[in-house]
């Protein structure tokens, strides 16, 4: 969509997502590096997905957890599929920079799986770590801050 808007740069696009929408941000950023110049990444959700199927308490993990009880013929199966789709390993791919943040007692999008995607990230990256949510109850301050590193890092681009 956004390549085809022709009052777009499409070769200096800023993508963010938050929880589940940071997969398909890092997929896009993977598989279209000319046009992906800065990602940020609010609380990413199933990334190393067999940790966060186990930390996470979000309806999808439990979701996905409950669907797999009574699975055992599938279950590997099922897990390399996942496996194929999980984000980590894309994480040498992705060549923009990079601002992460994640909250230490979001039980949604646990902080583990999020720090070992940062981790493998190679590329200019920044965390920002909330370590208790009463620092941002409303996540505005979160977001302003996502907000503000793309508007920068986009205009430097230029």
């Amino acid at each position: 969509f956004l390549r085809l808007n022709r009052n777009i740069n499409h070769t200096a696009i800023g993508l963010m997502g938050r929880g589940l929408g940071c997969v398909p941000a890092l997929f896009a950023a993977a598989f279209k590096p000319e046009s992906v110049r800065a990602l940020g990444l609010e609380r990413p959700g199933p990334v190393w997905h067999e940790e966060w199927l186990q930390l996470s308490q979000s309806p999808l993990a439990r979701e996905w957890n409950e669907w797999m009880k009574g699975r055992s013929a599938q279950k590997k199966e099922l897990r390399e599929k996942m496996r194929q789709i999980d984000p980590v390993y894309l994480s040498q791919e992705i060549s923009c920079p990079v601002l992460m943040s994640t909250g230490l007692e979001d039980a949604e999008h646990p902080a583990l799986p999020g720090f070992g995607l940062f981790n493998l990230l190679r590329t200019e990256k920044a965390m920002q770590i909330f370590t208790d949510e009463a620092q941002d109850p409303d996540h505005k301050k979160e977001h302003q801050q996502q907000v503000e590193f793309l508007i920068e890092t986009l205009r430097t681009k230029d």
